[in-house]
């Protein structure tokens, strides 16, 4: 058997506005008025899926980079998402 280990962080941090507007920064930062409107799949994918409409800054911090070495394909990346 042979295992290993990435030992890298994406650190996600997810609050809520004081306005109805959805702010995400990554790479990039948006700031839209729905969730249609976002750029980023992912994201636009789970807020539809969890029903948040607006009212919610999303950031993310890497100790990665966010594009592959040649900048032209971005680096594949799965998000869990909890609730308690």
């Amino acid at each position: 058997m042979i295992s290993t280990a990435i030992d890298k962080y994406v650190y996600v941090t997810v609050n809520k506005k004081f306005d109805d507007w959805i702010r995400v920064s990554y790479s990039k930062t948006e700031e839209v008025e729905s969730v249609a409107q976002l750029d980023h799949k992912i994201v636009r994918a789970a807020l539809g899926k969890l029903g948040i409409r607006g009212g919610v800054e999303i950031t993310s911090v890497a100790d990665i980079p966010s594009r592959a070495p040649d900048w032209d394909r971005p680096v594949p990346l799965r998000l869990a998402c909890c609730t308690h």
